[in-house]
């Protein structure tokens, strides 16, 4: 089964609008994250399910030669219009058909979607030249913080952890990257990122994606389009109102390779 066959969220506009408000909140985050980097001009990059391309860009703004690839053609089209990136169609099972080797090679949100993480680390591990550093970031999605409590909002945690395990993915994946890094890479850091919105287009989220996983959810039998629509109701209610709200904690990790 290819990841576009089991990624649960939506894809064209709906999930090019929900990406763009991810990356937003995500975006701080993985720019501390590069910081940690002894950056060098001319690094050959590889990020790993792309989607807009927002941390490919990010890569090349720091000099480095950078491909995007992503198996969604929709997200290509729209991150290939802008950045100096090239952009490739390409299931991450298939990363031996890309020339390599890369000095960094980087995924966000991808591993957490996918049946066999460790398979898709290993892939990557595999193009980094020796004493590369290998960089990923992914959700752990019980950790999210809501106050004051709204029960639509929990409802949504369990949903979203259930279809995503009956889907093949692992919503708890962020707490276990260390655990998917093959032989030969050692961690240079270990942490997470998890900004707290008391205001802003990023307290959208969670209904962004409630609203993407509506129809998984009634194909698995988990809720009807009614429970949805009710659950989606209560949770703008809450937005609307003064509150705290966090995405999902990000871990995020470095790893270089042995030389």
């Amino acid at each position: 089964m290819a990841v576009s066959d089991i990624y649960l969220l939506k894809r064209g506009y709906l999930g090019a609008l929900r990406l763009g408000v991810l990356a937003q909140a995500a975006g701080p985050g993985t720019v501390a994250l590069l910081d940690r980097l002894p950056w060098e001009p001319g690094w050959t990059c590889l990020d790993v399910g792309c989607g807009l391309g927002h941390v490919a860009r990010e890569l090349a703004r720091r000099g480095g030669r950078v491909t995007g690839v992503d198996s969604a053609t929709e997200f290509l089209e729209a991150a290939g219009r802008q950045g100096q990136v090239e952009y490739r169609l390409l299931d991450v099972r298939e990363l031996e058909r890309l020339p390599g080797p890369y000095q960094l090679i980087s995924s966000r949100y991808l591993l957490s979607h996918l049946a066999e993480p460790v398979r898709a680390v290993a892939g990557m591990g595999e193009l980094l030249r020796p004493g590369g550093y290998l960089v990923l970031e992914d959700v752990d999605f019980p950790g999210h913080v809501c106050h004051p409590p709204c029960s639509a909002f929990e409802k949504y945690l369990e949903l979203y952890q259930e279809c995503a395990r009956r889907r093949g993915g692992d919503a708890r994946l962020g707490r276990k990257l260390s655990n998917l890094l093959p032989e030969g890479l050692q961690i240079r850091y270990y942490g997470v990122h998890q900004p707290l919105h008391l205001r802003g287009v990023e307290r959208r989220v969670p209904e962004l994606t409630l609203s993407h996983i509506s129809s998984a959810l009634q194909e698995f039998g988990l809720a009807s389009r009614g429970e949805v629509a009710s659950l989606l109701r209560e949770i703008r209610g809450w937005r609307r109102q003064p509150g705290m709200l966090s995405l999902a904690p990000t871990y995020q990790l470095i790893a270089q390779k042995a030389p």
